[in-house]
């Protein structure tokens, strides 16, 4: 899930008040540029690799996690990692899990 999503969901889904509002938008206004930083020197690369850039992206994730854990409550932050559960499909029956299909 990208930046955008979550911080859509943190913006409409949690009920933040307009502290944890102004200490969230610093915290994600420098994971944005932190991860714009990233993905613009893959593109200067010539595309780069993934593979070498996704703990990175994971890092800045992680980070960010981290920040706004400090700033949520214990059940805004439960509340937003079930959001991006279910985003993600990690709710009931994941991502695609194949049909039945029909008999024979």
């Amino acid at each position: 899930m990208g930046l955008e999503t979550e911080w859509a969901l943190i913006c409409f889904e949690l009920k933040i008040d307009g502290d944890q509002f102004t200490k969230l938008r610093a915290v994600y206004q420098a994971a944005w540029g932190q991860r714009k930083a990233l993905m613009d020197q893959m593109r200067s690369a010539g595309g780069g690799d993934w593979e070498e850039m996704a703990p990175k992206l994971q890092k800045l994730q992680d980070e960010l996690i981290e920040k706004y854990s400090a700033i949520l409550s214990k059940e805004q932050v439960a509340r937003l990692q079930s959001l991006v559960e279910e985003r993600r499909g990690g709710g009931r029956g994941g991502q695609g899990g194949g049909g039945g299909g029909r008999g024979r």
